[in-house]
């Protein structure tokens, strides 16, 4: 979030605010599930079930944070030194 994008390149909060990272973790999804019968000692109901909460919470969590995109900003390290942690701690509990 802090690093300064190069020439050309997107910043992190524009992109998420774009949607990258709901298609990135389409793209991860669709992979994983793709893969789970190639373990034959795999749980696979119970892998998929896991998978897809996780899925699912991160993508209420980003759609919750696309609406205050000044949450992102708080959690940068360069510009809030003393209370990032707090901010990140606060968006990992968002949640629960």
């Amino acid at each position: 979030m802090s690093k300064n994008p190069n020439e050309g390149e997107v910043p992190i909060l524009v992109a998420i605010q774009q949607g990258e990272a709901e298609d990135l973790l389409n793209d991860k999804l669709q992979h994983l599930l793709g893969v789970l019968h190639c373990d034959p000692d795999l749980n696979i109901a119970g892998a998929m079930a896991a998978l897809l909460a996780t899925a699912a919470d991160v993508r209420a969590r980003l759609d919750e944070y696309k609406k205050y995109p000044y949450r992102f900003v708080v959690m940068c390290r360069k510009w809030f030194p003393g209370t990032h942690a707090n901010a990140i701690i606060f968006f990992t509990n968002a949640s629960c």
